[in-house]
């Protein structure tokens, strides 16, 4: 069946000197793995460069269920990137964010409200003027709503402590659970409000890597991001 459906790109891995396998979320079909054959050559129909990694696609694919492997017949950008693949800082932070959304989503079937979000984050990411040092904390955090596991309750003096394995603030911690303790508890309570606390390097590379933590321990077959140790050795930030 000759089916219509924007994606977004995720991944490729080469399958021969001219050919690749393209890892596509797709509005109309979830995620999705596609051959396209001879896409490296000269002689190609479909541009090399449309496949790159974030990427946002108009796709004309021969859609079959069943099959672990699809065809494109046709690719076009929908929306052209102006500033993600042209600055280190940008494509470092999408491609982190490509790597946990394939690692997070494995359903192959339709979900416009989750496409519609990643869709979102990589325009926002191409597109805002000066990026918030905070901007992938928020992104993990809003992704978790999608996901099914978004915290619950917020920083008190009576709830301090936010419990990684229940999801929530409480009172103690649980001692065979892990936990934020202040004051990173209060930064994730901040950022739940739609807060932009002053962290340094030091503090919003822990509070990152505690939410990794999270999504591991709510995603059993999640993997933690090789490219977050690209970014970090790009941008000299420290590990927790």
């Amino acid at each position: 069946m000759l089916a219509h459906t924007r994606g977004i790109v995720l991944r490729n891995i080469r399958f021969s000197e001219t050919s690749i396998i393209s890892r596509i979320y797709t509005e109309q079909f979830g995620m999705r793995s596609y051959l396209i054959g001879g896409v490296r050559s000269e002689k190609s129909r479909m541009r090399a460069a449309y496949f790159l990694t974030l990427n946002l696609l108009s796709l004309h694919v021969y859609h079959r269920p069943q099959k672990a492997l699809n065809r494109i017949r046709e690719a076009n950008l929908y929306y052209p990137m102006q500033q993600l693949h042209a600055q280190p800082l940008r494509s470092s932070m999408g491609l982190l964010m490509a790597e946990v959304f394939a690692s997070a989503v494995r359903e192959e079937e339709p979900n416009p409200a989750l496409f519609a979000f990643l869709e979102r984050q990589l325009i926002d990411l191409d597109q805002t003027p000066v990026l918030s040092p905070n901007l992938l904390l928020r992104f993990f955090i809003q992704f978790s709503a999608h996901l099914g596991f978004y915290p619950s309750g917020r920083y008190t003096e009576d709830t301090p402590v936010f419990n990684l394995q229940e999801g929530r603030f409480e009172s103690s911690g649980n001692p065979r659970h892990p936990v934020l303790e202040p004051p990173f508890s209060l930064h994730l309570s901040s950022l739940l409000d739609m807060g932009d606390p002053q962290l340094t390097a030091a503090e919003r590379s822990a509070l990152l890597h505690a939410l990794l933590q999270y999504y591991q321990l709510h995603l059993p077959e999640f993997r933690p991001p090789r490219s977050l140790d690209v970014l970090r050795a790009v941008f000299k930030l420290p590990t927790p």
